[in-house]
């Protein structure tokens, strides 16, 4: 192998860990049959002693599937960490006959069939030994079905092979293995989750056209051309935050249930957190080098925390196959679930970032939590030098910020200090915060015609995220409220301000409310259901409902639903039990919450009502709908 070649793809030939020779080694030229023909890899079954390992073979990289069983008539490759098997019964004739199946969504089973014949010997049959350089390089590809650019990277081996990858602004395709001859360029890559075929002919003015295939639901042309010179976008500019969202938002499950605050989780540290799926190979890859990251930067501050999106929405189904994903990389750092892999759902799901583009996509934060930024994809090891410059990118990052020292939090404490603060939920409490020279940011709670106590607690301020006595709240300057994450109805104001302070500011009065729940900023319109509700209360009886329930079903925003729901609730409003089931099934966490707690106070003790919790309290990923689903049970 040319050492260019060696350099490219060693990070993968030591996937398996070094051990003493096999007691026996069963060599076979494996394929699994999709629309487009074969698409071959290679398969080893190693003995040691009496247990079994099957090893998946493209070109360079070994993959171990400890979870084999072979008996001499039947083939088991448990792919448990894709959610993914192979079953396979040897045949008259020597070859092994079966099915591979995968989960592939939540309620889609991939199954195509597999095959596999003795020896290693020709992974396209009927293709011959390549013609030199002809085909190594970069090339510039376009994609049918995608505008987005992708480099594909060649290389044809001394023994007549080609392997290589192609590079997308999503990631990377991996380890592909095939030929080059007569014109022809064939490459496929098995690993458990992707099954990709690659079929192209070589053209007269010695561009590239061919097919694409993915399994046997994905098929698309594409064409390359020669580009030495040809690059990527760079992938630290292609997401960007959602400046409306806020960290402290994000209360999330561990595997085990859980409820979590990602602003703990980031809180005071250095972070990276990364949106990934267990299903993804691209993510695998990346979770081997977070691995490694933690081993060497932990020590001086670094945390990791992953927060994954999964295929089936099913907690307890989703939570298994996390902790077999924990368990295969031996995980330091923990795993929250956030919701489906659909990425137009999960960008609902995690509105912090403008659109979740790719898994993974990792985020930069400083110690005081402010977004440093944002990398979309990840260039797994395949692709050599670009591998290469990605982690030097990463490591030089993650030093800048270790040694950054962090910014002063005066500026919040003094915007925290600057009023007397009004809880919502108990119209006689009061909050003071204040500044103590030695001890920073002090809180303390008193009622009203109290004196302003002068003895509190110290508070905890770190970007958008503060604490009082352990307990968190998300701080929106631009609302002029601090929320509580977990009870949407739960937040402080100042006292020199309404309850919803953004509607005044924006010129809004009691006259014409109805004008603020149409305005065409989703915030006003959200602040207009939650000043409704809380006007209601005070005997302002001409305030009606019918705004708030008309946005309920129509506004497209679900920050605006959210507050409907929580409204009609705190109103006793009567809704349909039709108006509220469809939300249960939103991306969005606070929506399924609000729709939860409504379902929950109007509509438990009827048969769709107890049927809808019950699903709830078992399968919902997010912590806080279960335990409001098993509560109004309960109750």
């Amino acid at each position: 192998m040319p050492i260019r070649m060696l350099r490219l793809f060693a990070p993968l030939i030591l996937t398996l860990p070094l051990a003493a020779e096999p007691d026996e080694v069963l060599t076979w030229r494996a394929s699994l049959h999709c629309p487009g023909g074969e698409i071959p890899f290679g398969l080893e079954l190693e003995r040691r002693g009496s247990k079994w390992t099957g090893v998946l073979i493209n070109g360079t990289e070994r993959i171990a599937v400890p979870r084999t069983r072979w008996d001499g008539r039947e083939l088991i490759l448990n792919i448990a960490h894709y959610d993914s098997r192979i079953v396979a019964k040897l045949q008259p004739n020597g070859e092994l006959a079966g099915l591979w199946k995968k989960t592939s969504g939540p309620e889609s089973v991939t199954r195509i069939p597999f095959r596999a014949t003795r020896g290693l010997e020709g992974r396209f049959a009927d293709s011959a030994a390549s013609d030199g350089t002809a085909i190594q390089g970069r090339w510039e590809v376009d994609f049918q079905k995608s505008s987005d650019p992708a480099v594909a990277i060649f290389e044809n081996l001394s023994d007549g092979t080609v392997q290589g990858t192609f590079l997308t602004t999503t990631g990377d395709y991996r380890y592909l293995a095939g030929s080059f001859s007569d014109d022809r360029l064939q490459l496929s890559c098995f690993d458990g989750a992707h099954a990709f075929l690659f079929d192209a002919r070589r053209k007269p003015d010695g561009s590239l056209e061919g097919d694409f295939w993915s399994r046997d639901s994905w098929h698309e042309t594409w064409t390359a051309r020669r580009n030495d010179e040809v690059e990527l976008p760079n992938a630290f500019e292609q997401t960007v935050r959602n400046e409306r969202a806020n960290i402290a938002d994000f209360v999330l499950s561990d595997v085990d249930g859980r409820p979590q605050a990602l602003a703990d989780l980031v809180a005071g540290k250095v972070s990276l957190v990364v949106l990934f799926g267990s299903w993804c190979p691209n993510c695998h890859d990346l979770t081997s080098y977070l691995v490694e990251l933690h081993e060497r930067y932990a020590g001086r501050g670094l945390s990791i925390t992953a927060l994954a999106f999964e295929l089936t929405g099913n907690f307890d189904r989703d939570a298994k196959q996390l902790k077999i994903y924990a368990e295969r990389f031996g995980l330091p750092y923990p795993i929250l679930l956030a919701g489906l892999a659909d990425k137009n759902k999960a960008s609902l799901a995690f509105p912090f970032v403008d659109r979740l583009r790719s898994y993974p996509t990792t985020l930069f934060f400083a110690s005081d939590g402010t977004l440093d930024a944002i990398h979309t994809g990840f260039t797994g090891p395949a692709t050599g030098q670009a591998y290469t410059d990605l982690r030097a990118s990463f490591e030089a990052r993650i030093e800048a910020l270790l040694d950054r020292e962090a910014p002063s939090p005066r500026g919040t404490w003094e915007e925290l200090s600057r009023d007397t603060w009004r809880s919502s939920l108990d119209p006689e409490l009061r909050w003071r915060f204040w500044i103590d020279s030695g001890a920073g940011l002090m809180a303390a709670d008193y009622r009203a015609g109290e004196p302003a106590p002068t003895q509190g607690r110290p508070v905890v301020c770190r970007a958008e995220s503060v604490w009082i006595d352990d307990r968190l709240w998300s701080y929106q300057p631009e609302l002029g409220i601090l929320q509580n994450p977990f009870d949407y109805g739960e937040r402080l104001y100042p006292e020199s301000e309404s309850r919803t302070p953004i509607i005044p500011r924006r010129g809004y009065t009691r006259r014409n409310d109805v004008e603020a729940a149409l305005d065409e900023d989703p915030l006003v319109r959200r602040e207009s259901v939650v000043q409704t509700a809380l006007k209601r209360p005070k005997g302002l009886e001409d305030l009606k409902f019918p705004e708030a329930m008309l946005i309920l079903g129509r506004d497209e925003d679900p920050g605006v639903r959210m507050a409907a729901l929580w409204a009609a609730r705190l109103l006793q409003e009567p809704l349909e039990s039709a108006l509220v089931l469809p939300e249960l099934k939103s991306p969005h966490p606070g929506l399924r919450r609000e729709a939860t707690r409504l379902l929950a106070a109007q509509h438990a003790s009827s048969p769709e009502g107890r049927l809808a919790l019950e699903a709830l309290s078992r399968e919902d990923p997010d912590p806080i709908v279960r335990s409001v689903a098993a509560n109004a049970l309960a109750n």
